[in-house]
C-alpha cells in the first residue's frame, strides 16, 4: 500500500470525499508469515491511525472555529 505517510494521506484524501470516522483493514492471513503481519498491525495503529487521527482533529477544529464565531 505504500509507505506509513502514503497509507495516511490515502485515507485523509478518502476522508474528505466520504467524511467516514471508521476504516475496516483487511490482512492476508496465511500468505504472509504471522509475525510480520503482527508488525505491519502495529506500524498502521503506530504509524498511521495516529497520524490520521491527529489531522481529523485537527481539520474539524479549523472547519469548527469560522462558525462558532458567528454565534
Amino acid at each position: 500500500m505504500g509507505s506509513p505517510e502514503q497509507v495516511a494521506e490515502k485515507l485523509l484524501f478518502e476522508h474528505d470525499l466520504f467524511g467516514h470516522d471508521r476504516y475496516i483493514i483487511q490482512m492476508s492471513v496465511g500468505a504472509v508469515e504471522h509475525a510480520e503481519v503482527l508488525r505491519s498491525m502495529e506500524r498502521f495503529a503506530a504509524d498511521v491511525a495516529l497520524v490520521v487521527r491527529e489531522e481529523v482533529t485537527r481539520r474539524a477544529g479549523r472547519r469548527l472555529r469560522p462558525e462558532l464565531s458567528f454565534q
